[in-house]
């Protein structure tokens, strides 16, 4: 990080409503008595729906979010990057359930709902989650925001390695890119065009491109203040390369030298063969059930 990237850093970490995984771990079990949601309940449920119904009333949006801010500032202090990939992994399995919720699984324009979490799913290498997210039966999509719901399709194309939909995602990408876009919006969709093109080399262009505008995006993803200064979009990104490029490929796309992207997280993840986290964050007495979201 620059410096002015180390005060932001340290204002977010002075205005953080938890501070510690205790702290968390005292919201949720406050949380869980406001819902009248009964002890040492380990509930067995029928499908992923039903599971995040179940833990919906106890999963606010700053309580999802601190587990990864909490993994940032950990990594950071103590200069090692594991407490952050495992904040990852956590953060992505406990916004899972809600995620899916709030997306029918249709056609409806609501892909950037899905397609959003997935990315961050492959920042935290959580392959299994991406797959939860995207079955390889999900509808192509064809409305919604632009580049949510073009990414969606090229991503899905390239996990399964179906022709058709990435054949149709191409189109749907080349199209979107004679069109008026943000720049952010624009590179990402590019990016995803140049992968499923087998393209690294125009793929490193662009994804440095993506990254010197990600600051002046404006973009949404800043829903948390610390991605200010954590390019965690970006990070999931990268990691798609890994997955979708032969190795050789891969190793053409030059981690950028941007104080928002986390090289050393990229190392480590390297080191540890872009194999997902552990928990960062063990439940137990009355909140065991939410250990849960840890199974795939």
């Amino acid at each position: 990080m620059n410096k002015k990237d180390k005060q932001q850093f340290e204002q977010y970490i002075s205005e953080m409503e938890y501070t510690s995984k205790e702290m968390l771990l005292s919201s949720y079990e406050k949380k869980r008595i406001d819902c009248k949601i009964e002890e040492n309940k380990n509930p067995k449920f029928d499908s992923l729906r039903e599971i995040g119904f179940g833990l919906l009333p106890m999963l606010d949006y700053n309580k999802i979010h601190s587990v990864m801010d909490l993994g940032l500032v950990e990594a950071h202090e103590k200069n090692n990057m594991k407490p952050l990939h495992d904040a990852l992994f956590t953060y992505n399995r406990i916004n899972f359930p809600i995620t899916w919720n709030r997306s029918s699984g249709k056609d409806d324009g609501n892909g950037y709902v899905i397609c959003r979490n997935i990315v961050e799913a492959f920042a935290a290498c959580d392959i299994e989650s991406v797959k939860k997210y995207c079955p390889k039966d999900s509808p192509v999509l064809t409305k919604g925001y632009k580049m949510w719901f073009v990414g969606y399709n090229l991503i899905l194309g390239l996990l399964y390695k179906d022709q058709n939909r990435i054949s149709k995602g191409v189109q749907q990408a080349e199209k979107a890119l004679t069109t008026k876009l943000p720049k952010f919006d624009a590179a990402v969709i590019g990016y995803l065009l140049a992968l499923a093109k087998q393209d690294a080399e125009q793929a490193n262009e662009i994804f440095s491109t993506m990254m010197s505008v990600y600051k002046k995006s404006g973009l949404f993803e800043f829903h948390n203040q610390f991605l200010k200064v954590f390019a965690l979009l970006p990070h999931g990104l990268y990691n798609m390369a890994y997955y979708f490029l032969p190795r050789e490929g891969f190793e053409k796309i030059v981690p950028p030298k941007n104080t928002a992207f986390w090289n050393e997280l990229t190392n480590y993840q390297k080191t540890v063969g872009f194999l997902r986290g552990e928990p960062y964050i063990d439940f137990s007495g009355n909140l065991v059930s939410l250990n849960s979201i840890y199974a795939d």
